[in-house]
C-alpha cells in the first residue's frame, strides 16, 4: 500500500535541504557584477519557506510534536550531571512515557481531522495503531515439547 507523504515531512526536508544546501550554493554562486553572495543572505529565503501557510491539521499537529519536545527538552536537562542510579533511570523511563504519549496524542489528532475531512480508511488505520499502541497483544508463551532426555531408550514403537 502506498503511503501519501505529509506535507509537515515535505516542508521540513525541504527547508533541511535548503538549510544545508543553499550557504554551500550561496558561497559558489557569483551575483551581478562578479561579487559572491553571501551565505548568510540565502537563509532568511530558507525561513520564509518555513513559515509557508499551513492547514489547521498542520500546525496542529506541529503544537503536539512541540509540546512533546519542550516536555522531554526539560526532562533531559534535570537529568543532566545525575549519576546512574533509581533517580536517573526513573526520569530515562518518564522520557519514554513522555514520547510514547506525544506519539499517541500526534495519532489521535490525526485521527481526528481525518474524521472531519471524512477520510474513514486513514482515521481507522490511524486508530488501529493507537490501540496497538495502548494494547499490545498479549506474548504468548513457547509450547514445551517433551522429548526423551539424551541417552534414554525410546519406548512404543520407537526404535532400540
Amino acid at each position: 500500500m502506498a503511503h501519501a507523504i505529509s506535507p509537515i515531512r515535505t516542508m521540513t526536508a525541504l527547508a533541511l535541504a535548503a538549510v544545508l544546501v543553499a550557504p554551500a550554493l550561496a558561497a559558489e554562486a557569483p551575483q551581478a557584477g562578479g561579487a559572491r553572495l553571501d551565505a548568510k543572505a540565502a537563509v532568511p529565503a530558507v525561513q520564509d519557506l518555513a513559515r509557508a501557510p499551513r492547514t489547521p491539521e498542520d500546525l496542529a499537529l506541529a503544537d503536539v510534536r512541540n509540546a512533546t519536545q519542550a516536555r522531554v527538552a526539560e526532562l533531559l536537562v534535570s537529568m543532566k550531571g545525575l549519576q546512574d542510579g533509581p533517580a536517573l533511570r526513573a526520569l530515562q523511563l518518564k522520557v519514554v512515557e513522555l514520547k510514547r504519549e506525544g506519539d499517541l496524542q500526534f495519532l489521535r489528532t490525526k485521527a481526528q481531522f481525518a474524521r472531519q475531512r471524512g477520510d474513514l480508511g486513514a482515521a481507522q488505520l490511524l486508530e488501529a495503531r493507537i490501540l496497538a499502541i495502548t494494547n499490545p497483544p498479549a506474548r504468548r508463551a513457547p509450547a514445551l515439547v517433551s522429548r526423551p532426555a539424551p541417552g534414554a531408550t525410546p519406548t512404543e514403537g520407537g526404535r532400540p
